[in-house]
């Protein structure tokens, strides 16, 4: 026989100063979908796309330099099976996590 027990209470604490205002459209998708957020200073992103067991599913995009202000990048998902998956925006030391439909 397994046994557990839990002494301390886990939580996630949502934070809106590191959130970069990130928006994804459409979902669900189909052939591909826009990530939109919000930069305060210059800095590289990467962006992945995880099924719900963290395994990487399609291209990543990585290293891409973008000017503080409103950035948007399109991600192709045309080539990716009907499912949710997990979109994981990484802007300086701060993930942005999404999750999305793709259809």
């Amino acid at each position: 026989m397994v046994s557990a027990s839990y002494s301390d209470a886990v939580f996630v604490e949502r934070s809106s100063s590191n959130d970069h205002a990130v928006k994804i459209y459409p979902d669900p998708a189909r052939t591909g979908f826009t990530i939109e957020f919000t930069l305060q200073e210059e800095s590289a992103i990467n962006i992945s796309l995880v099924d719900l067991s963290g395994r990487l599913v399609g291209r990543s995009i990585n290293n891409i330099y973008l000017k503080p202000g409103h950035g948007t990048v399109k991600m192709p998902v045309s080539d990716i099976a009907s499912g949710v998956y997990i979109m994981r925006l990484n802007i300086r030391n701060t993930v942005c996590s999404r999750l999305v439909t793709i259809q």
